[in-house]
This record gives C-alpha cells, sequence and structure tokens, in this order.
C-alpha cells in the first residue's frame, strides 16, 4: 500500500463513521456536503487501494489515524 498522509478532514471524516455516525450528520459537524463526505472515502479507498469503506476504517485504526 502507498504510504499516505491524512488531512484533518479525511480524519475527521473517517473518525466520524468510526464512532457510527451517519454521512449527514458528519458533513453537518465539519461544514461540507454530504456528497463530499463520500467523495473523501471514495478518494481514499481509491488512493490506498481499499475496496470498502470497513477495510479503510479497519487501516485508519492500524495506521494510528482514529481511535
Amino acid at each position: 500500500m502507498k504510504v499516505f498522509r491524512l488531512p484533518d478532514h479525511q480524519r475527521m471524516i473517517l473518525q466520524g463513521f468510526a464512532d457510527g455516525k451517519k454521512a449527514q450528520q458528519i458533513a453537518d459537524e465539519i461544514g461540507l456536503a454530504r456528497t463530499t463526505v463520500y467523495n473523501y472515502i471514495a478518494r481514499m479507498e481509491s488512493d490506498l487501494e481499499l475496496s470498502s469503506r470497513v477495510h479503510l476504517i479497519a487501516h485508519a485504526f492500524r495506521q494510528g489515524w482514529i481511535e
């Protein structure tokens, strides 16, 4: 996998999903559109060559990006 530095918005989005929040709730908290939240997730999955949001969140935990 590629080395990947995680910007704050992406970390906040991942943490929100890991905490069980829905995309709209995360978007409202961060001040983004819901589609932007989904776009961030899709881009991270692609950049990291992961196949799902579950794999992405598990990877984020392993990397220490989220708690």
